[in-house]
């Protein structure tokens, strides 16, 4: 239960930063599970390992990497943060041995 077009915002916004953000022979995979009355969608791409600094940072308001290709403000995972936030949800980077790994969990019911 939620705000239907606030979560695909946020959702999307994680999906078109996975794809903007991935070489041209790279690879997304998105992954959806239920876990502890969450449901989790993990977004992982082929992009280069973030260090420790750069992955406390990802979700500020307008952090951009270094390595980062593509124009952009920095804003869309500040605002996909505070919607899913706003849902009960919780969200999280890390880099995994695909990439880099973005994961979200929203609570299957309606209680926040």
């Amino acid at each position: 239960m939620g705000n239907r077009d606030a979560l695909k915002t946020a959702l999307s916004t994680i999906i078109d930063n996975a794809v903007k953000f991935t070489a041209e022979k790279g690879h997304v995979i998105i992954k959806m599970y239920s876990e502890n009355e969450f449901l989790i969608i993990s977004i992982t791409n082929s992009f280069d390992k973030l260090s420790a600094e750069d992955l406390a940072k990802i979700f500020e308001p307008f952090f951009r990497t270094e390595q980062s290709p593509a124009a952009g403000s920095g804003l869309g995972l500040a605002i996909a943060k505070k919607i899913v936030e706003r849902h009960g949800g919780s969200i999280k980077a890390g880099n995994s041995e695909e990439g880099l790994q973005i994961e979200v969990g929203l609570p299957m019911t309606g209680e926040r």
